[in-house]
């Protein structure tokens, strides 16, 4: 596994773990009595913000098509509802005054729109990240082994 968080590599593994179907062990063990505040995190909520954020991000990498395909999804639904507003005051013939749900539309959708388009081609470099980590491997593999 490649490691890139700087942050906690913990949550990552365990992310990049389930991606790869690769078992995980949970082992019990006994921790120290606390002698004096971490130095690594401020508060729980530091340390909670900075995981959330870690998790996204790993998410994201492991199923980037998933992610920007609903965050697109979203923006477009976001256009299309402003479009049906647009639509109901031209009918009702009302629709000279509205003109600004046009642009928002017109704004939403096309960000739903390129947001679907990152989706594809984040998968696609996503794609490439795991055909050179299988290659990586392979390499480790064989200058691991006795000739």
């Amino acid at each position: 596994m490649n490691i890139i968080s700087t942050f906690s590599y913990t949550l990552e593994t365990i992310i990049a773990a389930g991606q790869k179907d690769i078992p995980i062990l949970s082992i019990p063990i006994e921790t120290n009595q606390t002698e004096r505040p971490s130095r690594l995190f401020k508060s729980n909520w530091y340390y909670i913000r900075r995981s959330f954020a870690t998790i996204v991000r790993i998410y994201t990498m492991y199923q980037p098509l998933r992610v920007f395909f609903y965050a697109g999804l979203l923006n477009l639904a976001i256009g299309l509802i402003f479009s049906l507003r647009y639509l109901v005051f031209m009918l009702l013939g009302e629709g000279k005054g509205h003109i600004q749900s046009v642009i928002i539309a017109a704004v939403f959708l096309i960000i739903g729109f390129f947001l679907m388009m990152i989706g594809l081609l984040a998968d696609v470099i996503a794609a490439n990240r795991k055909i050179l980590e299988q290659m990586q491997y392979q390499l480790r593999h064989e200058r691991s082994q006795p000739k």
